[in-house]
């Protein structure tokens, strides 16, 4: 069953691959990112997997790190999101923003739930720890909020 999606054969993979490549001079591709019905993006994501997995040619592992190919995949936006968090804290002096608020372009609640469930699991790095600590982050959000939680907005 194909569900009503093109295969794509290798070679047209690479190709829109190489295009890629040529257009921009990296193979560090955007989510989302098609060229000539490729998804580019999956298919670098694919090719990391296979690395991962000792399943890729040492002649595609060389051509693919000469043209820039990042095998660990980069790290997302973290700085950019706990800046908007700093910014909320200034200016509310707690960071329990409503549900749904966006600050900056950052999902803010949305981010703030993550980094609680990260912090459970133990996979928090000590550095995010201490900088969340030091702008208010109430790790435990089932707890009301104690006057700690919330600094008067002249100590920012």
């Amino acid at each position: 069953m194909n569900w009503g999606r093109k295969v794509r054969t290798s070679e047209e993979c690479w190709q829109a691959v190489l295009e890629f490549y040529r257009t921009h001079g990296h193979l560090r591709v955007p989510s989302g990112t098609t060229i000539n019905g490729v998804d580019v993006y999956l298919w670098v994501v694919s090719r990391r997997f296979d690395y991962q997995k000792g399943r890729l040619t040492s002649e595609r592992f060389r051509t693919l790190t000469d043209m820039g190919m990042q095998w660990d995949p980069p790290e997302k936006p973290w700085p950019r999101k706990y800046a908007a968090a700093t910014a909320y804290y200034r200016r509310e002096g707690h960071l329990r923003p409503p549900p749904r608020h966006v600050e900056d372009g950052v999902k803010l609640t949305q981010w703030l739930i993550e980094q609680r469930r990260v912090y459970r699991s133990g996979r928090l790095p000590p550095d995010r720890i201490d900088a969340l600590n030091a702008i208010g982050m109430q790790w435990d959000w089932t707890k009301p909020p104690t006057p700690t939680d919330r600094r008067p907005k002249e100590e920012l």
